[in-house]
C-alpha cells in the first residue's frame, strides 16, 4: 500500500508530473480517459494530495492545459456524448458559467411573468388563491 504524502512534491517533480499529465490527456488510446482521478490514482496519489498539487503555482499551468485537452475529447465526440454533456461543465468552466447564466435568466423571466400575472388578477382572485395556498409571499 502506498503511504499518503504529507506535503506537495517538489517543483522539479511537479514539472515532470505536469508534463506526464498533459501527455496522458493528449494520447490517442482505446483506454477511456475522461477523469483526472484515473491519472493521479495510477501514480499513487489520493484525492486530498491531488487537490494540493493542482493548487500549487508550479503545477497549475500544466493542469489548466491538461484540462483543456481533456475537454476537447468531450467536444469532439471521443467520449460518449451523453457522458460528455454531463461532465463538460466541469472541464469547460465557460460552458458551466453560460449554463448558469441561462438558468438564471429563465428563472428571472419566470418570476417576472408570475408578477405580471398576479398584477392582472382581481383582489377577489388573489384572496381565493391566498386562501387555497396557491399564492406565496415574496
Amino acid at each position: 500500500m502506498v503511504r499518503p504524502r504529507t506535503s506537495c512534491p517538489e517543483d522539479d517533480e511537479l514539472i515532470v508530473l505536469g508534463e506526464d499529465l498533459i501527455k496522458w490527456c493528449s494520447e490517442e488510446t482505446k483506454e477511456l480517459r475522461c477523469r483526472f482521478a484515473n491519472w493521479y490514482t495510477e501514480r499513487g496519489f489520493i484525492e486530498k494530495e491531488w487537490k494540493r498539487i493542482i493548487d500549487n503555482p508550479t503545477f497549475r499551468p500544466y493542469y489548466e492545459t491538461a484540462r483543456a485537452k481533456l475537454a476537447l475529447k468531450y467536444v469532439d465526440g471521443s467520449i460518449n456524448p451523453s457522458i460528455g454533456n454531463r461532465i463538460a461543465g466541469y472541464y469547460i468552466p465557460e460552458a458551466k458559467a453560460e449554463d448558469r447564466e441561462l438558468l438564471k435568466y429563465k428563472s428571472d423571466l419566470a418570476k417576472e411573468e408570475k408578477k405580471e400575472e398576479i398584477k392582472s388578477l382581481s383582489e377577489l382572485q388573489l384572496a381565493k388563491m391566498a386562501f387555497d395556498g396557491q399564492l406565496k409571499q415574496e
